[in-house]
């Protein structure tokens, strides 16, 4: 009589003994794998060595020494000249950026706020009245030269900006982590 005949969701006795089988020698192969890897770790077992001739042994193989690295040339003067420059003017552009960046944020609000208004107003304009109509004009007028006068400042924001991320890119890549006579920093600085 079956297993399975006894109880319907036991599976078929033959099968946990394959089961079994499958997992044995999936248990051994994973063994020879690690066994295989770890003797592949372990340095290759040294025949005994015979006892020198000589009184004096020589000695054992000196580990390789890795080569230093090649140290890069010292900055001239005139380079360190050119980076302190350098650096000096990636601060100032970077100040000026930092400066600039919330004022023209605040003017593009105030012109929005503007906008917004002068739209509301411009609904309600009577333009059967020369007077409020010409008022209106002017108003927006003053704030086509406040746009220009924004877009103004916009520009000379991007070119310290680009100014700002052409000088870091140069000093990174010419000026930083160069070496230098720290004499000739101190000849530059006039100390």
């Amino acid at each position: 009589m079956r297993l399975s005949s006894i109880h319907p969701d036991a599976p078929p006795c033959g099968s946990l003994f394959r089961r079994g089988r499958v997992f044995a020698s999936l248990a051994v192969a994973l063994g020879c794998a690690v066994g295989a890897a770890h003797a592949a770790d372990k340095p290759a077992d040294k025949p005994a060595s015979k006892p020198a001739a000589s009184k004096r042994a020589s000695p054992p193989p000196a580990e390789p020494v890795p080569a230093p690295k090649p140290l890069t040339p010292l900055l001239t003067r005139d380079e360190l000249r050119a980076c302190m420059t350098l650096q000096a003017s990636n601060k100032q552009n970077a100040a000026d950026v930092q400066r600039m960046q919330p004022e023209i944020v605040a003017e593009k609000a105030e012109l929005q706020r503007s906008g917004e208004t002068m739209k509301a107003e411009l609904a309600a304009l009577d333009r059967s009245s020369e007077e409020a109509v010409n008022g209106y004009n002017a108003r927006a007028a003053a704030r086509d030269r406040q746009i220009a006068d924004l877009e103004a400042k916009i520009s000379e924001f991007n070119a310290k900006l680009t100014a700002f991320e052409t000088g870091r890119a140069d000093y990174a890549r010419n000026c930083d982590n160069r070496r230098y006579d720290e004499r000739d920093e101190k000849a530059l600085l006039g100390q």
